[in-house]
């Protein structure tokens, strides 16, 4: 049975432990600090992107049109409609990380966004309150 002694835990025939207050509080703090994390990141890892989207929500066209830093703010690319097939867009930055040796340049992606995506609100569409009929704005 462990014993009080000058502020600390002494537990005879233990090779004269010694454990104070404070390192007890230590490790207590780090076991209940690490748990929750580890559970959030098994969590995480196990669950699916928010969308199934390998353009606006996962994969590396995103990441790397977001790691350009190309506008202020980091919505705006995901704003910005495609011009063609999700599939055609991702074949043609497909063609992009080829040529660069998956490493475009700044310049590269920013050549490259123009060409594929129309300007953030482009899919916006106009009404015409005496006929009706909504046509995309250009």
């Amino acid at each position: 049975m462990a014993e009080r002694r000058n502020g600390g835990w002494w537990r005879p025939g233990h090779g004269g432990l010694m454990l104070t207050t404070w390192w007890v509080a230590v490790v207590a703090a780090t076991v209940v600090m690490a748990t929750p994390q580890m559970a959030l990141a098994q969590i995480q890892n196990s669950l699916p992107p928010p969308c199934d989207s390998e353009i606006y929500c996962h994969g590396e066209l995103l990441k790397t049109v977001q790691m350009a830093e190309l506008h202020n703010d980091s919505k705006y690319f995901v704003d910005m409609p495609l011009k063609n097939s999700p599939n055609d867009t991702l074949r043609a930055f497909q063609e992009l990380m080829d040529r660069t040796q998956n490493n475009p340049s700044k310049e590269d992606v920013s050549n490259f966004v123009p060409r594929t995506l129309r300007n953030r609100g482009a899919s916006l569409y106009r009404g015409s309150p005496t006929t009706g009929r909504l046509s995309e704005y250009p």
